[in-house]
């Protein structure tokens, strides 16, 4: 069971460096998937939730919540992740 800190590889090439509760992403973790899309940010329940930085064909920095985006965020939201996700 994962739990703290540390990184899983998938067999299609994506993995995941950060943090782990209960075998589930949860706090502060970097996700690549295999294509190079990347999400660095905030995790609750095995899902982007919270505020964190999407790369896809663009950047996208807001906040998440199960996987979707769901809005922009102020600086003054972002606080001390400010230097964690840009």
């Amino acid at each position: 069971m994962k739990d703290g800190e540390g990184t899983y590889y998938w067999e299609n090439g994506d993995y995941y460096v950060g943090q782990f509760k209960l075998d589930k992403r949860e706090g502060k973790g970097f996700y690549h998937w295999a294509d190079g899309s990347t999400y660095k940010g905030e995790w609750s329940r095995d899902r982007m939730n919270g505020i964190g930085c999407l790369i896809k064909r663009e950047k996208t920095v807001g906040f998440f919540s199960n996987d979707q985006y769901v809005r922009p965020v102020s600086l003054d939201e972002v606080g001390d992740l400010k230097l964690y996700i840009f």
